[in-house]
């Protein structure tokens, strides 16, 4: 949003923070938008269902192996329940990052995101997430047959050290 617009988009973060109504309808409608979304963007486009597969083969801690969007199944199976318990856990002040950019000032911006934020109650914090992956012993393959791609594809992918490895923060410094 341009910064003239800051104190709406605070305001509209904050109350979605604060008071997001968690109930069957908005729940049915979010559901069926990201079902949609998931056909748009992977079901229903050439190599998606690769780009979904290479991830599932690629890797063993569910952290990573499935994609972000999560499957039809999953997304099914999300109950009222689930989602509150999601939101209250993730979305909370304490647990969130505001990204400003672009032309402010920043002293009066840092008092207006008080202003909307800090009366949203704190959650406690998240329970860690394992990333930890087992090393890989031996090269993994994959045939897709894709009905919606015109050509063949090959994908090689490799895993690479985590960012927090003690030989990438080495190379990094």
């Amino acid at each position: 949003m341009p910064s003239n617009q800051l104190d709406a988009a605070l305001f509209l973060e904050a109350d979605r923070m604060r008071s997001l109504a968690v109930i069957k309808d908005n729940l049915d409608n979010q559901r069926n938008a990201v079902q949609e979304e998931r056909r748009l963007s992977y079901d229903n486009q050439p190599y998606g269902p690769a780009d979904e597969a290479i991830d599932d083969l690629a890797f063993d801690n569910f952290a990573y192996k499935h994609s972000v969007i999560g499957s039809m199944a999953d997304l099914n199976a999300a109950s009222i329940e689930d989602v509150a318990a999601f939101f209250k856990t993730y979305y909370a002040p304490n647990n969130a990052i505001l990204a400003i950019a672009g032309d402010v000032n920043t002293p009066r911006t840092l008092e207006r995101v008080r202003t909307y934020f800090e009366s949203i109650p704190s959650q406690p914090p998240p329970p860690p997430v394992d990333v930890a992956q087992p090393p890989q012993q031996k090269e993994r393959r994959l045939d897709i047959d894709d009905p919606l791609a015109r050509l063949p594809r090959i994908d090689i992918g490799y895993r690479i050290p985590s960012s927090q490895s003690p030989t990438t923060i080495r190379s990094m410094c």
